[in-house]
């Protein structure tokens, strides 16, 4: 429907004379059969239907002067671009090249996305930061196209998963005494305990029970990274 089309529609509705009169409105069954078992007066029963055709009038305007901006706002939103549509799709599973490449896109940026601010500037330069990740991520990947919603879930995946294994490498490093033992980390996980050192790193006590305990993680962290 077009711009013409909508004003005739407004202009039809401001036009008092394209209008039914209230009495002549038929609001159905149940509102006569309330009406006359109650035994309403013909003036107040004439009055509430004034009301309901002046607030069905008004709401019809709201609708009809929304409706372009409405529609527009759905074209945009259900206009799926060629990439959203293969990124639908049910996508390859990420490669080791693909982790590291993203991570390295992500350190680019590691003073936005690790900000711990929530206001409204930060969380703008880091959606904008996950846009153009995506981009860059998009033009190197080897396993297809992804959204910035599905690298930003990754990276959060492959920090997890750095914490949970050298946390492994700790406990086995305690439960051989400090022996062999074959280490659950890699090198990206490494990489990450690392650039992200205060994540990663607990707060020592060299006075209190878990002194050894920490003291062992710091240990791990040289030997695993000589």
């Amino acid at each position: 429907m077009n711009e013409e089309n909508f004003n005739k529609i407004l202009g039809i509705l401001d036009n008092p004379l394209a209008l039914l009169d209230a009495g002549a409105i038929d609001c159905g069954v149940t509102f006569l059969e309330y009406f006359v078992s109650n035994k309403v007066p013909n003036d107040i029963m004439y009055e509430i239907q004034t009301r309901c055709k002046n607030f069905l009038l008004t709401l019809a305007k709201e609708l009809a002067e929304r409706i372009p901006n409405n529609e527009s706002y759905f074209v945009q939103r259900t206009v799926r671009t060629e990439m959203d549509v293969e990124v639908s799709k049910r996508s390859r599973n990420f490669t080791d090249y693909d982790r590291n490449l993203l991570f390295e896109l992500v350190i680019q940026y590691k003073h936005i996305l690790e900000n711990k601010k929530t206001d409204g500037t930060s969380v703008k330069q880091k959606n904008e930061a996950w846009d153009e990740i995506t981009l860059k991520y998009n033009s190197s990947c080897q396993t297809g196209p992804r959204n910035a919603k599905q690298l930003h879930a990754l990276y959060d995946g492959i920090k997890k998963k750095a914490r949970k294994n050298l946390h492994d490498d700790k406990k086995n490093l305690f439960k051989t005494g400090g022996g062999t033992f074959t280490p659950q980390s890699d090198e990206l996980d490494l990489k990450i305990a690392t650039i992200l050192k205060p994540q990663y790193q607990a707060l020592t006590n060299c006075f209190d029970s878990s002194a050894a305990y920490f003291q062992g993680k710091l240990l791990l962290l040289r030997w695993l990274t000589i």
